[in-house]
């Protein structure tokens, strides 16, 4: 399912945070320094980072700014012995996904990480979704790119032919190419597409 990053200065609570979410079946990594944890991580597959807001070194919301400066979304489950209710606010504005007080309850914890370890991997898929999108969009000729903004907005073979001075039967041939090539199966399917691609804007 992914990996959970642990994060805290106190080892005995550190042990405890991986015996717990180990026992519950997720895969754990524990580092003793913010620093550490930058240095190890890499952001390649799903994860999690549990991290305490009051490391020595660097704190919890430094680390959340470093890792919004390299466009990581790994989701962070804040934990605090404080109750400092500024730094909640700053690291939920931020993006924390959940802000926790110690001591912590188990199922509460167990579940936060879950949560956030099901949304990056949503994540994860949409982007690489998209990723495939704009690798076939990259197919397109100019013309097809062209006609595909065209035909998103809803403008017929006729309309389409007219404003570009070529014949709807040519408009339909390019049309047949680009869904082949976007492996779009309807026009509702390719207009989500062109919203991937940019080349609509989405309306709610």
């Amino acid at each position: 399912m992914g990996t959970a990053y642990a994060v805290d200065d106190d080892p005995f609570f550190l042990d405890a945070l991986a015996l717990t979410l180990g026992n519950a079946g997720l895969d754990v990594k524990t580092f003793s320094s913010g620093k550490e944890f930058l240095r190890q991580y890499r952001t390649d597959g799903i994860g999690c980072l549990v991290l305490d807001v009051n490391l020595p070194d660097l704190s919890g919301l430094d680390i959340q700014r470093e890792l919004a400066a390299r466009g990581d979304p790994l989701p962070i489950v804040f934990i605090t012995g404080h109750g400092d209710v500024s730094t909640s606010v700053a690291a939920l504005k931020n993006g924390a996904f959940h802000f926790l007080e110690k001591p912590l309850d188990d199922d509460e914890l167990v579940r936060s990480v879950t949560e956030a370890l099901r949304w990056h991997k949503q994540r994860r898929d949409r982007e690489q979704v998209n990723a495939g999108v704009l690798q076939k969009f990259e197919t397109l000729t100019a013309r097809e790119r062209q006609i595909m903004s065209m035909v998103v907005r809803d403008n017929s073979s006729k309309q389409i032919a007219r404003e570009l001075g070529i014949s709807p039967r040519t408009v339909e041939h390019h049309r047949a190419h680009i869904m082949k090539k976007m492996d779009a199966s309807s026009l509702n399917e390719l207009v989500i597409m062109s919203v991937i691609c940019g080349v609509r804007e989405l309306r709610l």
